[in-house]
């Protein structure tokens, strides 16, 4: 048995979304007895939402982030690599196992 007190660690982005568009996701995240982290980098979200992830029962924290000049050329489904891959090398040695 190990004693590594290193949390799992979710990476999400989310981009131009409201709550009930996201909801789904993590309400059933939340149902799955999940008790680590999601790190969910943001573009464009709006205060209700915000405030709806901040109820979950697990930690969400929000990185908020903007595209400027070329990054626009790259839809954010191939962007997000980019940024789960800098914020991974920054805070690698924090978490145990990475979705």
């Amino acid at each position: 048995m190990s004693n590594d007190k290193r949390k799992n660690l979710i990476l999400a982005v989310v981009s131009n979304y409201k709550w009930d568009e996201i909801k789904i996701f993590f309400k059933s995240l939340e149902q799955t007895g999940f008790s680590g982290e999601v790190a969910l980098f943001m573009e464009n979200i709006n205060q209700q939402t915000q405030k709806m992830l901040k109820r979950l029962n697990y930690t969400v924290n929000f990185i908020p982030f903007r595209r400027v000049g070329l990054e626009y050329t790259f839809s954010i489904v191939d962007y997000r690599h980019y940024l789960y891959h800098n914020f991974m090398m920054k805070n690698e040695s924090l978490y145990n196992f990475v979705f």
